[in-house]
């Protein structure tokens, strides 16, 4: 399920050290003007270096994930009514997590999370209330993946991942639909 918001109001959102700093303009949206932004922070684990946004808890509002480098973990934020953000909830990964992508990697509707981290992808698959299962690692074909995108690359209507490696260049895992 895709979450399209039309509104003024457009969220830019930057990591930074253990903090995400959430900016909401608040140009309207058909204004050539330059954009202004209040400022918001919440707390991540160390070294937060990538982010991803969707709706984790089916209510209908993008939550944050980030992957944080240092904590080996991820950080759910889960949004609420007012532009904020509750939590976080930390989700340990393997080594070193450097990305994080956000798709239902087993079928069952709920979103599920992708990380790029050591030598490997951790799946956490989640319940669609905001919860998610231990992580469970699989090796990639590639060498340190820094970057991670989720897409039917094969077009079997199953989930697979693409992962950007530092030594190796691009690799594709191919999903089973089970996780």
């Amino acid at each position: 399920m895709a979450l399209i918001l039309r509104s003024s109001i457009r969220p830019a959102v930057i990591a930074i050290g253990a903090i995400v700093a959430l900016f909401l303009s608040l140009a309207p949206a058909a204004s050539a003007a330059d954009p202004t932004f209040s400022r918001s922070n919440f707390a991540t684990g160390n070294s937060p270096i990538s982010i991803a946004a969707g709706d984790l808890n089916g209510d209908l509002r993008p939550d944050l994930v980030t992957a944080n480098d240092q904590d080996n973990n991820v950080t759910v934020l889960f949004a609420d009514a007012f532009g904020g953000f509750t939590g976080p909830l930390a989700l340990a990964t393997g080594a070193q997590p450097r990305d994080v992508a956000i798709a239902d990697f087993n079928g069952d509707g709920n979103p599920d999370l992708a990380v790029a981290n050591g030598n490997q992808v951790s799946i956490m698959l989640g319940d669609g209330l905001g919860g998610f299962a231990t992580a469970v690692g699989y090796a990639t074909p590639g060498e340190v993946p820094v970057g991670i995108v989720a897409g039917d690359f094969n077009q079997d209507g199953r989930r697979d991942v693409a992962l950007a490696n530092v030594f190796t260049g691009l690799s594709v895992m191919l999903g089973d639909g089970a996780g």
